[in-house]
């Protein structure tokens, strides 16, 4: 028992100090009115939003069915400047 005290401790010690090392995870950026840019929600950048990159912005996902016009699966920018007016 006295042996293996020193060990686990240690054993936290380099797993905090591992964790903290690891970057974290990227963040959508926010555009005006608190909704998430356009090309953060992009994320394979083909300039159109899916409905799996949208869930990232709990707004958009929630009006997601109705902004999409042309009921193709994806928000172009228009759609999606329809959520969030450019300024």
């Amino acid at each position: 028992m006295n042996k293996t005290l020193p060990i686990l401790v240690a054993s936290a010690f380099a797993a905090g100090a591992f964790a903290q090392g690891q970057p974290a995870p990227a963040q959508p950026t926010p555009a005006p009115g608190g909704a998430t840019s356009f090309a953060s929600l992009d994320q394979n950048a083909d300039q159109k939003i899916s409905k799996a990159e949208a869930a990232a912005d709990r707004g958009l996902n929630a009006s997601f069915t109705t902004l999409d016009a042309d009921k193709d699966g994806a928000l172009t920018m228009t759609e999606y400047a329809k959520h969030v007016p450019m300024r």
